[in-house]
């Protein structure tokens, strides 16, 4: 009875999860903004505005609970033998429609751990006695079993990477003919009409490259052309400058080139060229073309940033 007690731990804090964030966050954005009040000045309607990150659907909860109990109970069958490891392929399959139920990727970040957590125990304990029984010699042993803990835990926590190793997807690569390609992208403007790329690491770390403008552009097209979005791309390149200046990327400011990859392949050449902030005119979506060595130009889109106005 223990035993299973622990496994259906994580589930129970799941389903507790679920309806915080569709029933019971305005109760808890209540007592926040009164307790706030009396300790602190944090105004109330920034309170409110973090409501929305944290707030789910109503709608959406019996799918939730639906779709996190048949993995649960996969997982759980699988566990004691009751059930063929094949039915894991449903649990797994099930993971990406989970997904869409769970409005915040930051809600995501915390169910999915607490979800499969009794599985990353299993697979621990199975990974040290296998341990145990292949290598005799103790400091072999111990190697194995730092390494086998930063490979769980990485599964288990998301983000969670210790340098040198990181997740992700290995062997992709990119080839492209040097006498004949396209390039598209945004670049930052000064008034002293020179340029720099708007890098792609200044929207996310996490974004592949071309990713957020081409979302922008096609979910809200009117934001996209106003200066609205200029004011955007302002507010993101003066939180990047102080990094950028001096050749490193935003997510490089601390652990500099041991700090966590981007999605794409992301660097800065020449730091020189970014200029500060309020030296930025505008900025320009380019397209850029090399065919057979001679470069072709079009700029496709222009966003005037008039300062003020943001």
């Amino acid at each position: 009875m223990t035993r299973s007690l622990w496994f259906h731990l994580p589930f129970l804090a799941c389903l507790l999860l679920f309806s915080c964030f569709a029933f019971f966050s305005n109760v808890v954005l209540s007592v926040a903004d009164f307790v706030l009040g009396i300790v602190t000045d944090f105004p109330s309607d920034r309170i409110y505005k973090l409501g929305r990150y944290i707030e789910s659907s109503p709608v959406l909860f019996l799918p939730q609970v639906i779709t996190a109990g048949l993995i649960h109970g996969v997982l759980f069958g699988v566990s004691r033998r009751k059930l063929n490891p094949l039915w894991l392929i449903l649990a797994f399959a099930l993971f990406p429609m989970l997904n869409l139920f769970v409005e915040h990727v930051w809600q995501r970040r915390l169910i999915f751990p607490l979800l499969y957590a009794p599985v990353f125990v299993i697979g621990m304990r199975l990974s040290w006695r296998q341990i145990e029984q292949t290598f005799g010699d103790a400091t072999h042993r111990n190697i194995v079993r730092a390494s086998t803990i930063v490979f769980w835990v990485i599964l288990l926590v998301p983000g969670f990477y210790l340098p040198p190793l990181y997740d992700g997807i290995a062997g992709w690569k990119f080839e492209v003919d040097p006498d004949s390609f396209a390039i598209e992208g945004t670049r930052i403007v000064f008034d002293d009409t020179s340029r720099a790329w708007f890098r792609p690491s200044f929207f996310h770390p996490i974004t592949q490259t071309g990713r957020a403008t081409n979302s922008i552009s096609r979910r809200d097209p009117a934001y996209y052309r106003s200066n609205s979005f200029a004011c955007f791309l302002q507010q993101l390149y003066a939180k990047a400058y102080p990094s950028a200046k001096e050749g490193l990327l935003p997510t490089q400011w601390r652990l500099g080139s041991f700090a966590y990859p981007p999605h794409s392949y992301d660097t800065i050449l020449d730091a020189s060229r970014y200029k500060p902030p309020e030296m930025v005119a505008g900025y320009e979506y380019v397209r850029i073309e090399f065919v057979e060595g001679t470069r072709r130009e079009t700029s496709l889109d222009y966003w005037q940033f008039e300062r003020g106005s943001c």
